[in-house]
Order: structure tokens, then sequence, then C-alpha cells
């Protein structure tokens, strides 16, 4: 199975998702946490994705699937992948 990392970065609270999971967040996410997850798992794609701030305002927190994160141009990320 391809591995895939997606970052989402929202006005300083950033999301890191493993294969659509969420595995992190924070205001601050120091570089030695993301170093020990990359240290263990070999990544085929990596993307990175900016919310919409109102949503996430609303929310508080990213959602456990990548998928439902509203981006700014108003779609979620299952949107858009098509």
């Amino acid at each position: 199975m391809a591995n895939q990392i997606a970052f989402v970065n929202g006005d300083g609270w950033q999301g890191i998702y493993i294969n659509d999971r969420l595995v992190l967040q924070d205001d601050r996410i120091p570089p030695q946490d993301v170093m020990r997850i990359m240290l263990y798992k070999v990544f085929d794609d990596e993307q990175l994705f900016y919310p919409d701030m109102d949503w996430l305002d609303e929310q508080g927190e990213y959602p456990n699937d990548l998928n439902d994160v509203l981006l700014e141009n108003g779609k979620t990320v299952r949107e858009t992948r098509g």
C-alpha cells in the first residue's frame, strides 16, 4: 500500500494526516515530531492543504478524516479528489 502524508496549515493551526487519518495537530508542531513520524514510513505522496478559516474556527480542530477538511475554495478534500 502506498503511504500518503498530508499537511494542513490554517493560519498557524497545523495538522498532519497519514493515509487520510489525523495523527497530530497543534499550533506548533516541533520538527522532531515531524521527523519521528517520517522515520517509520516511506511516503509515496505528499500534499499541502489550506482550510477555510471560518470553518476551522467553527470546528475548533481538524476532523479525523482528511477528506472532511473544508478548503479555502469551499470544497472538501473529498470533493477536490473527484
